[in-house]
């Protein structure tokens, strides 16, 4: 007999199992869903690029031409808007100190209409703490608002790596 503990395991593991090859099947060009995870009533879905250049051939570390690097200019749109609550809520889910490897490139909360993502032009050339996504993401809510907006952050240091950082409501960045 099973307890109901191992019973509720295999069910959320199921679940999370379906969820992802659903998501998956949604999943951008170029992106692949590595990792989900149930967050309350909603799904917190990473993705990786779906084919990964090797860290030798790719340089993706910060040279003196990053100059810019660090200045952290946000444009706000009204393509792809996030929703503001879930965005809020994938701030919280994100400011703890578990690491990520260099691969994932998005993380989105949510689905559909009120899924809030944040994703990063590429990967990072060290691995980072899932709080370091926060500081540029919460600078683009505050900057762009809470509603009807998506914004993108070009110069940002993550990872040691220059980037832009978007945040919208689909895990390819803003345009």
């Amino acid at each position: 007999m099973y307890s109901k503990a191992t019973i509720a395991s295999l069910v959320l593991y199921l679940l999370a199992r379906g969820q992802a090859a659903a998501i998956g099947d949604r999943a951008p060009d170029g992106l692949q869903v590595i990792h989900v995870d149930q967050v309350g009533n909603d799904t917190l879905t990473w993705f990786g690029s779906a084919n990964p250049v090797p860290r030798a051939v790719e340089d993706r570390g910060l040279s003196p031409l990053d100059v810019g690097c660090g200045t952290n200019d946000i444009k706000c749109s009204t393509d792809h808007i996030y929703y503001g609550p879930t965005c809020q809520t994938l701030f919280s889910t994100l400011d703890n100190n578990n690491w990520l490897s260099s691969s994932p490139r998005a993380v989105c909360l949510g689905q559909g209409d009120s899924q809030c993502c944040i994703s990063w032009s590429r990967e990072t050339s060290s691995s980072i703490q899932q709080k370091n996504l926060l500081p540029s993401a919460k600078r683009t809510l505050a900057g762009c608002g809470l509603y009807n907006r998506s914004g993108q952050e070009w110069n940002v240091n993550l990872g040691s790596t220059c980037l832009s950082q978007c945040l919208s409501n689909r895990p390819n960045g803003c345009k």
